[in-house]
């Protein structure tokens, strides 16, 4: 069963345009995540057709750091991933809102496909913004 984890602006003080690195443990893990694949997806809703605004998968963005159990992977962001240009994903995004968007953490290997982590993602705006 997937954990339930929502990102909030307020607590985890992740900013529009900045490099950060957010951990996830895998509570999941009965034993060893070395070498799952994996995949961490932010969308703007929930909609079946809803495209990917950001995809991180196992070596381009995402690294297992500890093999478990649990297991523990960090997703790295780059100040490039969420500039400005992420308002223009969300029609009308007002710059004082804070903009929420929904991720999922899953494994993707063949028949052990499973969601690790799934929530909602808020992000905080500061004035320091790079206009897309």
């Amino acid at each position: 069963m997937a954990d339930t984890i929502n990102i909030t602006a307020a607590e985890h003080k992740f900013y529009l345009g900045e490099d950060k690195i957010l951990v996830f443990t895998i509570s999941q893990a009965s034993g060893s995540i070395a070498g799952w694949a994996m995949a961490l997806v932010i969308k703007a809703s929930l909609s079946a057709g809803a495209p990917e605004l950001l995809s991180k998968t196992i070596g381009a963005g995402l690294t297992i750091t500890a093999d478990g159990p649990p297991g523990v992977v960090e997703a790295a962001f780059e100040d490039v991933d969420t500039d400005g240009s992420v308002y223009a994903f969300l029609p009308g995004m007002k710059k004082d809102r804070t903009p929420r968007y929904y991720y999922s953490l899953k494994r993707l290997d063949p028949g052990q496909e499973a969601i690790l982590t799934e929530g909602s993602w808020e992000f905080a705006v500061a004035t320091q913004i790079r206009e897309a």
